[in-house]
């Protein structure tokens, strides 16, 4: 069984922690752009670095 996407567990955190669905709303996409932003500045951005630096900073979030 394949590993769940980074925003599915982003979405599976936020709702184990019982988050309101408008904060999932908000979270999501924020995570989102800032991912694909970050790999914008990055050049050659590799998938693994985007991905390390976006799971690094939302779970700096808590």
């Amino acid at each position: 069984m394949d590993k769940p996407k980074l925003l599915d567990q982003v979405r599976d955190a936020i709702r184990v922690k019982h988050y309101s669905m408008r904060t999932e709303e908000a979270y999501v996409p924020w995570i989102k752009r800032f991912i694909f932003r970050t790999c914008k500045i990055i050049s050659k951005c590799r998938k693994g670095i985007c991905l390390a630096i976006g799971i690094s900073c939302f779970q700096s979030l808590y």
